[in-house]
């Protein structure tokens, strides 16, 4: 039953602001709010009882110019607190949402961020070849070309940063569709000339150079496994010279860095381990770009390794 002792008629309001500010840990965002509109609209209307100046302020009609006034300062209020809000999770990375944000706290330790670098590509230019076209001219800075977009996609405009001479008998010569890669420390993806290397995930590879003919007690090899492959069909199939490529990568990074040992550096062979029975037979895929030579020695563990007559096809 209420009565006029516990009908809470005459308690008033309370001020709401500032609010908790204990963190939880684990959180995307940091909550520094210390109130909001409607929490600095009724704190101020609580202070209003404690000021004896305004005790003959009775009324909290929202039309009153003195409520009206502090009406607008919880608008404000509201505004910085959630700017402070925000400004508090710009100085911590991982809270941060602004790149601006980042590369200044990255700054405090030393590092600078690289700055953006916009996609880049080789152009080939092919000269009119008419009776009466020059045969040779200056294709200036600047000159515009444009990609051929697939379905679903947006044509990609690109602009030369030098200055080039062109000739009409350069026609002739051929793009330079690949280059050899050879293995390098840490590399993780090979490129093999064809598409039926036979290979499969889970394939044990050796990776060897003619480093070993010098010297058998070479340790410029590396055993690893293939993590998985993609076979890359010719872009030209008349084209006899273009046989597409395959592109292994590697449960791990070549060399033993630890060790301070590099992979093979010269005429590298790769090297295809079969796993049925032994002895262990080797087949040689051809690394891409590279005319191959055959491995005339192979590392000394205590397994029989036999060199298959015929690299694979």
């Amino acid at each position: 039953m209420s009565t006029s002792d516990n009908c809470g008629c005459c308690a008033g309001v309370t001020p709401l602001t500032p609010v908790d500010d204990l963190q939880p840990p684990g959180q995307p965002a940091l909550a520094l709010r210390v109130g909001t509109h409607g929490r600095f609209r009724q704190s101020m209307l609580a202070d209003l009882a404690d000021e004896p100046a305004l005790e003959n302020l009775t009324t909290r009609a929202s039309d009153d110019p003195a409520i009206a006034l502090l009406d607008s300062w919880a608008a404000v209020l509201d505004v910085l607190s959630f700017y402070q809000e925000r400004i508090g999770n710009e100085n911590y990375l991982r809270t941060a949402t602004e790149r601006r944000s980042v590369l200044e706290l990255a700054r405090a330790i030393g590092y600078e961020l690289r700055p953006g670098v916009a996609a880049s590509t080789w152009l080939a230019f092919t000269l009119e070849t008419a009776p009466g076209a020059p045969l040779e001219t200056r294709i200036d800075i600047g000159a515009r070309a444009q990609s051929v977009p697939g379905q679903d996609e947006t044509a990609q405009t690109f602009e030369t940063l030098e200055a080039i001479d062109a000739k009409v008998r350069w026609n002739a010569l051929p793009v330079l569709a690949a280059e050899a890669v050879p293995p390098r420390m840490g590399l993780r993806t090979m490129y093999l000339a064809g598409t039926a290397t036979r290979l499969q995930a889970g394939d044990a590879l050796l990776i060897i150079g003619d480093e070993r003919s010098q010297d058998p007690d070479n340790e410029n090899w590396d055993f690893r496994r293939v993590a998985r492959l993609r076979e890359v069909l010719p872009a030209d199939p008349s084209d006899p010279k273009d046989v597409g490529y395959t592109v292994v990568t590697l449960d791990r990074g070549l060399g033993k860095p630890w060790h301070g040992v590099h992979p093979a550096r010269r005429q590298s062979a790769l090297l295809r381990a079969a796993r049925p029975r032994p002895p262990v037979r080797l087949q040689r895929p051809r690394l891409a770009g590279d005319a191959g030579q055959p491995a005339r020695h192979l590392p000394r563990p205590g397994r029989r390794c036999q060199a298959a007559d015929q690299p694979a096809s």
